[in-house]
């Protein structure tokens, strides 16, 4: 893009993208902790607490991919003219625990928090090209969502570079019902709490509340609070669920070492619903698997797990 736009243009299609991302983000109790290019690392519950942190930052990501919509639509001519595809965005999440903190030199430093939950939560954005998925979570971020209320598809078991663990990724499809949730209204000092929106790159376990302070006008000292939902909400077909429980079926055939049926299922998967980057990716690995013979995958040492040596990953 920064090669076939001229510089003001260029200039114009970052600052709207990241003030939209970062409005978002902050909607949904985020902080927007750097902007690196292109690219914006956002955690939540830290420094303040934040209830259902998780879910706020899947479903930020969401009304991220959402938002990206208007920018596309904005600047489609612009992009058109210089032969440039629609804008698409990665984002990956996970949850764990970090150190947050002010960080930096004597003259230069910044509230910002690092650890290995960060470095991961970068290697699950660049895994999502690998799997051609928009918004990919770890098993930690999933543990900690309320059920029923998001959509996901178990696309894989992995250990990224640099990492001596395994990690479970999922691919966010969407939610299916808005999150209600009591949240303070009105403080006896007459400061009200308001949380922000934004979509954003991953979730730990510590996030931000935006407060806005305000006259008391005498409505009374008693700590009261209302009801708020949020949540972009999407619609599924059922033939797209059908396809993600099929390929969850394949998945588990695989690591299990019954690559027959694993084969047989993700072929009736690209038959029936036709093939995507995942899909075709987890074949592949099938029949690799099966030139190899059953002394490879029934061995006692099979996972299946898939070791990512590439640091994109």
């Amino acid at each position: 893009i920064s090669e076939a736009l001229e510089k003001e243009d260029l200039l114009r299609l970052l600052s709207t993208y990241l003030t939209l991302m970062s409005r978002t983000v902050e909607s949904y109790s985020g902080v927007v902790g750097e902007i690196l290019g292109d690219g914006i690392l956002a955690f939540w519950n830290t420094p303040d607490n934040v209830d259902s942190h998780a879910a706020k930052a899947v479903a930020s990501a969401l009304a991220q991919q959402r938002s990206l919509e208007f920018v596309n639509k904005q600047f489609k001519g612009m992009l058109e003219a210089n032969g440039l595809e629609p804008l698409s965005i990665r984002i990956g999440i996970h949850t764990g625990e970090v150190l947050t903190g002010i960080f930096g030199s004597k003259n230069k430093f910044k509230f910002g928090c690092m650890g290995d939950a960060v470095n991961l939560a970068s290697r699950l954005e660049g895994v999502c090209k690998l799997y051609g998925v928009d918004i990919i979570c770890s098993g930690s971020t999933l543990a900690e969502l309320p059920e029923r209320n998001f959509e996901v598809r178990e696309l894989d078991l992995v250990q990224v570079k640099g990492k001596s663990s395994d990690t479970k990724l999922y691919e966010v499809l969407g939610m299916t019902q808005k999150i209600s949730e009591q949240r303070p209204a009105l403080f006896s000092n007459g400061i009200t709490a308001s949380s922000e929106q934004f979509s954003s790159g991953f979730s730990n376990r510590k996030s931000f509340w935006s407060w806005k302070s305000r006259e008391d006008k005498g409505q009374g000292k008693e700590l009261s609070s209302d009801e708020s939902t949020w949540g972009p909400v999407s619609f599924f077909e059922q033939k797209q669920l059908c396809s993600r429980d099929m390929y969850e079926d394949a998945l588990h055939c695989f690591q299990n070492g019954s690559m027959e049926q694993a084969k047989a299922i993700l072929e009736n998967v690209k038959e029936k619903f036709g093939s995507d980057t995942a899909t075709d990716l987890l074949l592949q690995r099938v029949i690799a698997a099966m030139e190899k013979g059953p002394e490879h995958y029934q061995a006692d040492n099979w996972t299946g797990v898939l070791k990512l040596s590439d640091k994109e990953f």
